[in-house]
């Protein structure tokens, strides 16, 4: 059975965590992404299915304090630098980020691919809601293992640890539903 992506029941989350010597004074942030669009199939248990997210749709939520993203802590100008090198220093420019993955939701394998592509380490579940399956994702991926540079802070007073978490809910409809 063919299903369609529901971009409006669908987006990722990211954590970043900042670390090195002076990482205090830098932040934690959590970055939200639309989900652009994707496909998915399944034949009994097995599912494949691929997303597409487009860097230039990621956005600054907050910066995490105490394990809540603090709305405050980042002023409407650092929020812009910050979504501007996601695009133009992180992605290096680059149009969308592949999310692919098969298998089982109990025994998946998912795939990212940025300038190179790497293995998503990710539990994954999926519900039935109505007509759609929902599938929620949580886990980390490599920005090294996405062929991407360390990023770092001016200076380089600080760096991004390497595994970003990840936290997505995708919803998909069935689109060969029979007449």
């Amino acid at each position: 059975m063919d299903f369609a992506l529901d971009p409006a029941r669908s987006s990722v989350t990211l954590r970043t965590r900042a670390g090195g010597l002076f990482s205090a004074l830098a932040h934690d942030l959590e970055l939200k992404g639309e989900v652009a669009r994707g496909k998915a199939s399944n034949e009994g248990e097995r599912w494949h299915g691929e997303l597409v997210v487009q860097p230039s749709a990621i956005k600054v939520v907050g910066a995490l304090k105490r394990g809540a993203v603090d709305h405050k802590v980042l002023s409407a100008s650092d929020i812009r630098d910050i979504e501007h090198k996601i695009v133009a220093e992180v992605f290096g420019g680059m149009n969308e980020l592949v999310i692919r993955g098969e298998g089982t939701a109990a025994a998946p394998t998912v795939r990212v691919v940025g300038k190179q592509e790497t293995r998503a380490d990710l539990k994954i579940t999926v519900r039935t809601d109505g007509a759609a399956r929902v599938f929620t994702a949580k886990g980390t991926v490599s920005i090294k293992g996405l062929g991407f540079a360390e990023v770092k802070g001016p200076l380089g007073a600080f760096v991004i640890k390497d595994n970003v978490e990840v936290e997505a809910t995708v919803t998909f409809f069935a689109s060969d539903v029979p007449a």
